[in-house]
């Protein structure tokens, strides 16, 4: 039927064209209105059917708070329970909470300075501040390395079901670690020295850069691996005794650049000989 000389674009045919046939999306005609009432009907009821899967499936669960602080992602493996869902929910609520914090990381990124709270005033307090901070971040680097031991007590062994609250409590707290470096370096930045020390600070602050790098990328690739072996499953492979580590293991000598040690050892030389 030719309705070209009804229209006022004929585009509108193109279009209507690529919803039906490439989008795949569901699409009845109707010549009255009771048409539209009936297939209303019909899509209605298996919505409410599967809105009561859904439900029966949430009150299998009891009350549990933990649908309230996971996203739809992490909340959908919980309900589906496909293969190796325990972890791949601890890596989802991981990943999201990263996320989360995309503003905090562009501060980092672009050295915005929110406030100003330490005042160097000569070389000798700047040795003791930088002292203080490197033991600082220390501190969040053997926190995070230390989750490993609740990660271990929630995760269930093979045939074991997994502690979802205390996974979700491990992965907010390598985020809350993750969000203390940003804020370290932000700190490092914002802080006042005399203008000799600001190559210096700037190399200081960068020195969370690879490590939050890291961290930044151990759910993304995790889940990615552990996709891959779904997939290998699904295609027939065997898989018995494969071993797959998805370990995460972090040292302060790592992260001290050379541009730190090259820009304070000529402060030294300035002002200690």
């Amino acid at each position: 039927m030719n309705l070209s000389g009804i229209v006022d674009n004929e585009k509108i045919f193109e279009f209507l064209s690529d919803i039906r046939k490439k989008r795949g999306i569901w699409n009845f005609g109707f010549e009255k209105a009771q048409d539209i009432t009936e297939i209303l009907k019909s899509q209605f009821s298996i919505l409410f059917k599967e809105s009561l899967k859904t439900r029966n499936s949430f009150q299998s669960f009891g009350e549990n708070e933990i649908f309230s602080k996971v996203s739809s992602k992490a909340l959908d493996l919980i309900m589906k329970k496909e293969p190796y869902y325990e972890i791949r929910f601890f890596m989802q609520v991981f990943l999201d909470e990263i996320n989360k914090l995309h503003d905090l990381r562009n501060d980092f990124d672009y050295s915005v300075k929110v406030k100003s709270t330490n005042h160097i005033k000569d070389f000798n307090q700047l040795l003791d501040w930088i002292q203080f901070k490197v033991g600082q971040m220390q501190n969040y680097i053997d926190s995070m390395n230390r989750l490993i031991e609740p990660f271990n007590l929630f995760y269930g062994q093979p045939g074991v079901k997994s502690d979802l609250n205390g996974l979700l409590y491990v992965a907010r707290s390598y985020s809350k670690l993750y969000s203390s470096f940003l804020v370290w370096g932000i700190e490092i930045k914002s802080t006042i020295v005399p203008d000799d020390f600001k190559k210096c600070l700037l190399a200081f602050s960068e020195l969370p850069s690879v490590l939050i790098g890291q961290i930044e990328e151990y759910p993304e690739k995790s889940l990615e691996i552990i996709n891959q072996m779904i997939d290998k499953e699904k295609n027939g492979e065997n898989l018995e005794g494969t071993t797959v580590s998805l370990t995460l293991t972090l040292t302060i000598e790592d992260y001290i650049n050379k541009e730190f040690e090259d820009e304070l050892a000529v402060l030294k030389e300035k002002y200690l000989n």
